[in-house]
């Protein structure tokens, strides 16, 4: 699948079931993560024992997170549902329609757009910091991801010739 995927022959015509699925939309945990992700967002200032700044920082981290998983599955299928929060399990329905590709490339740009602007993020770890915060998110990640969101949006291979911003 993955030779199919790189080398553009991979269309929607392959059945996933008899071939096998590039990227499961339910088998790679991205709204296990995404939801994790809520959770955390919305709790965290319950912690007694961090800073606000800690506990910015850990916000940031877990947004792009969030961002980066719908990447990852956005490549794959365009448009994909929004989730804006955490479930709490009493809601009366969980029908979340699958959302256009503008709409998600803006939900991970808004994602991304917080961290930079709440510059929570160190722009890059240095010294005995970079190898104890090794896998930790960084503000010139959240840069470089919003920059890898885009361009793949505006690839015309993408978009039918169409670019995002048209």
């Amino acid at each position: 699948m993955f030779g199919k995927y790189y080398n553009g022959s991979l269309t929607s015509a392959i059945d996933g079931n008899k071939n096998g699925n590039i990227y499961p939309y339910t088998n790679e945990y991205i709204w296990e993560n995404v939801r994790h992700c809520w959770i955390l967002i919305e709790n965290i200032d319950k912690v007694p024992d961090m800073t606000d700044a800690e506990k910015a920082r850990i916000k940031d981290e877990a947004r792009c997170l969030m961002a980066y998983a719908y990447f990852i599955a956005f490549r794959i299928y365009g448009g994909l549902p929004i989730i804006n929060g955490s479930f709490t399990g009493s809601e009366g329905s969980y029908d979340l329609p699958r959302r256009s590709v503008e709409s998600t490339v803006n939900f991970m740009v808004e994602q991304l757009n917080t961290v930079i602007k709440n510059k929570a993020l160190p722009w890059a770890y240095e010294g005995s910091e970079a190898a104890s915060e090794t896998g930790h998110w960084t503000l010139a990640g959240a840069m470089a991801l919003k920059c890898k969101v885009l361009q793949f949006a505006a690839s015309p291979l993408f978009n039918d010739a169409q670019p995002y911003w048209q």
